[in-house]
C-alpha cells in the first residue's frame, strides 16, 4: 500500500480544485465528449493578482478611486470592513473591450453600472462563447478561453483594516484568471473597460501559465501520486470504476462560510438508463455541529455500486465555493471491460471492495487527534 501523501491508497486518486473566481462554480468531470462549459478541458491556466507583477494596473486609473473599472460599497470612502464581493459593481455603463494579442482583435461586452463583478464575469464569458472566432479566444479544436477577473480576499485581508482603496492592498487585490485551450494560437492581451480610454488590465498575455485541467473558472490539478485526471478519464473507455468511498479536504478559503458551504456541497453522479432517462444519483456529507475539522476522513459511498461508477458515460458534478480549494480523494474498485460481467471479474472486483471496506473501517476509526484544554486550578474554599 502506498501513502500518496496521506491522501490515499493504491485503488485512489485524489484531485485539487481550486476555484480562481468570486462566485460558487459548478464543474463537472469523467463524462467523455461532453461540451457544457461546466466540463473539463486541458487548459494553460493563468490566475494571478496584480501583486504578482505580471498584470500592468496604470497608475493614472488605478491611483484614483473614481477611474477604477469597480465601485466598492458605493462611495469612495476606505474599506473598513471585511470585503463583501456582492458589494463591488461596475463603475460605467458601455463596452468592455476583450483585447487579443492577436493585433488588437477583439470582442465587445456590454456591460452596465449596475452589475456586480460577477455578473460582469457572466457576461464576459457568454459574449466570448456567442461571439469568438479563431482569431478571438475560440481554438481550433472549437473550445474557448475562459476569463474572469477577481478580488483575490484572501490577499487583501492580509492587511490591517481600514485600508483606502488608492493603498496598494486595495488595488493590488485585482487579478485576473485566464484558461486557454492548449491548442489556442492568441492570448488575452487587455482588459479595457467603458470607465477610461487607456485599458485598466495590461500585459496580460505575461501571465504565468500551468497545463493543467479546468472547468468553469476552476482549475483542476491531480493532487496525488498514483494518476492524473486526464490519465482516469482516458482509461474510463477499457475500465469501470465503482466509487467505494470518498475523502474531502478544504485548503484556503476566504472566510469560515466558504468552509462550511464547501463542506455540506453533495457529490452527484449523473447517467442515463437504457431508455435515455437523465438519473441522478447524490451523496450529501453532513458536518457535526462541534466538528472543527474542515474535512472528512471517509465518505461512505454505501452498497449501491450502480449509482456511484465512473464508466465514460457518468458525469461527476460539483460546487466549489468561491477563492477556494478542496481536495478530494476517490477510492474505487476497478473492472476493466473485458472481464466485466465474467466470473474472473467479479471475484476481483468483489476483492477489491472488501479490502476498500476493511481500509475505510480504519481509516475512520483510527485517528489520532490533538486537543489542547485550558489548565484548570481548583481552589480550596475559605
Amino acid at each position: 500500500m502506498k501513502k500518496n501523501n496521506g491522501l490515499a491508497i493504491d485503488n485512489s486518486f485524489t484531485l485539487k480544485f481550486e476555484n480562481t473566481t468570486n462566485s460558487v462554480r459548478t464543474i463537472t468531470l469523467f463524462e467523455q465528449g461532453g461540451n457544457d462549459p461546466t466540463d473539463a478541458i486541458e487548459v494553460n491556466s493563468a490566475v494571478e493578482n496584480a501583486s504578482q507583477g505580471n498584470i500592468t494596473l496604470p497608475a493614472l486609473i488605478w491611483n484614483f478611486v473614481g477611474n477604477q473599472p469597480y465601485q466598492y460599497n458605493a462611495n469612495v470612502t476606505p474599506v473598513i470592513a471585511p470585503i463583501n464581493i456582492d458589494l463591488f459593481k461596475a463603475t460605467d455603463t458601455g463596452t468592455l473591450e476583450i483585447i487579443s494579442n492577436n493585433g488588437g482583435s477583439k470582442v465587445d461586452v456590454a456591460i452596465l453600472n449596475t452589475d456586480t463583478l460577477n455578473q460582469v464575469n457572466d457576461k464576459i464569458n457568454a459574449t466570448i462563447r456567442l461571439n469568438a472566432d479563431l482569431t478571438n479566444f475560440l481554438s481550433p479544436s472549437g473550445k474557448y478561453a475562459e476569463v474572469n477577473v477577481f478580488f483575490d480576499i484572501n490577499y487583501f485581508e492580509q492587511f490591517t483594516l481600514p485600508q483606502p482603496k488608492t493603498n496598494p492592498p486595495y488595488r493590488q487585490s485585482f487579478g485576473v484568471s485566464v484558461q486557454y485551450p492548449t491548442d489556442l494560437p492568441h492570448k488575452l492581451l487587455e482588459l479595457n473597460f467603458p470607465t477610461n480610454p487607456a485599458s485598466e488590465f495590461g500585459t496580460l498575455n505575461t501571465l504565468n501559465e500551468v497545463a493543467t485541467s479546468s472547468a468553469n473558472g476552476v482549475v483542476v490539478q491531480d493532487a496525488g501520486v498514483n494518476v492524473t485526471y486526464e490519465e482516469i478519464e482516458r482509461s474510463q473507455s477499457g475500465a469501470v470504476y465503482d466509487i467505494r468511498s470518498m475523502g474531502l479536504d478544504v485548503g484556503k478559503a476566504p472566510t469560515q462560510d466558504e468552509r462550511d458551504g464547501q463542506m455540506l456541497s453533495p457529490f452527484c453522479f449523473t447517467k442515463f438508463d437504457v431508455n435515455g432517462n437523465e438519473l441522478t444519483y447524490c451523496k450529501v456529507p453532513t458536518k457535526d455541529p462541534y466538528q472543527f475539522q474542515d474535512s472528512y476522513g471517509v465518505i461512505d459511498m454505501g452498497t449501491e455500486s450502480d449509482n456511484f461508477v465512473l464508466d465514460g458515460r457518468t458525469k461527476f458534478s460539483y460546487d466549489v465555493q468561491p477563492l477556494t480549494s478542496v481536495f478530494i480523494t476517490y477510492n474505487y474498485a476497478q473492472l476493466t471491460n473485458l472481464l466485466f460481467d465474467t466470473e474472473l471479474g467479479l471475484e476481483q472486483a468483489k476483492k477489491e471492495q472488501e479490502f476498500l471496506t476493511k481500509y475505510d473501517k480504519n481509516k475512520n476509526i483510527n485517528r489520532v487527534l490533538k486537543l489542547t484544554a485550558p489548565e484548570f486550578k481548583q481552589t480550596k474554599p475559605k
